[in-house]
């Protein structure tokens, strides 16, 4: 249930696109769009490579109007329709360290890349140059006793 999200630094015209979520999806994960179905709604599973082009990062919103649930009390339902957005040079946005595969500790210089059939990205000490999609931790910090990790996209 780590689902926590900020964005930090999101442009106003950024592209998002409705999906059916693939089983164990959360915040923060990559997702590869598939065919669009008859409701306009994509299909959409992890990237094959970390090469894979047309790769968007999950960012749902669930509008809770329940009090005694904090913002991160949510799991996101396997085939429920989420918010996925196209990355871009320059976004910041912050997701639960848990929502990534932690190849290194996460820490500020370190990256975030595709992980091969995975939904969560993977943190790395340092990329090949070939991946499609990578991101630099500007900051690792707590936030509602959360560990989160502040991350910038640097290539697409």
């Amino acid at each position: 249930m780590a689902n926590l999200m900020i964005l930090s630094k999101v442009k106003a015209t950024a592209h998002y696109a409705d999906c059916v979520a693939p089983a164990g999806v959360t915040n923060g994960n990559f997702v590869a769009l598939g065919a669009q179905n008859a409701d306009k709604t994509y299909a959409c599973a992890a990237p094959a490579a970390t090469t894979s082009k047309g790769v968007n990062i999950v960012c749902d919103i669930p509008i809770s109007y329940e009090v005694e649930k904090l913002e991160n009390d949510f799991t996101i339902a396997t085939g429920a329709i989420i918010r996925t957005r196209t990355p871009e040079i320059g976004d910041v946005e912050c997701y639960p360290v848990a929502n990534f595969t932690a190849t290194v500790a996460a820490a500020k210089g370190k990256f975030i890349i595709i992980d091969a059939d995975a939904l969560k990205g993977e943190i790395v000490s340092s990329i090949a140059g070939t991946e499609s999609l990578v991101y630099i931790i500007d900051e690792v910090f707590t936030k509602a006793g959360v560990s989160m990790l502040k991350m910038r996209c640097i290539n697409v």
